[in-house]
């Protein structure tokens, strides 16, 4: 369960009219919109994509340790 407190009038509003546009509850287009969300990845999680990626491309396989920069590598 999941509440929201001090929820503007207007997000509220614009939350409701969303829901009934696509006929859901609004408790399922928040969820709906809440994994739309979270699938997304994060900017920490597509930086360390990049850096494994540039990594791969040119044959650099060091492992690098969680928290260590990857800049000036």
């Amino acid at each position: 369960m999941l509440q929201v407190r001090n929820l503007p009038n207007e997000l509220h509003a614009a939350l409701k009219e969303r829901a009934r546009s696509e006929r859901m509850t609004m408790s399922d287009y928040v969820t709906k919109v809440l994994q739309r969300d979270l699938a997304k990845p994060t900017l920490e999680g597509l930086d360390r994509q990049t850096a494994t990626e540039q990594r791969a491309s040119t044959g650099d396989r060091r492992r690098r340790r969680p928290g260590r920069s990857t800049r000036g590598v």
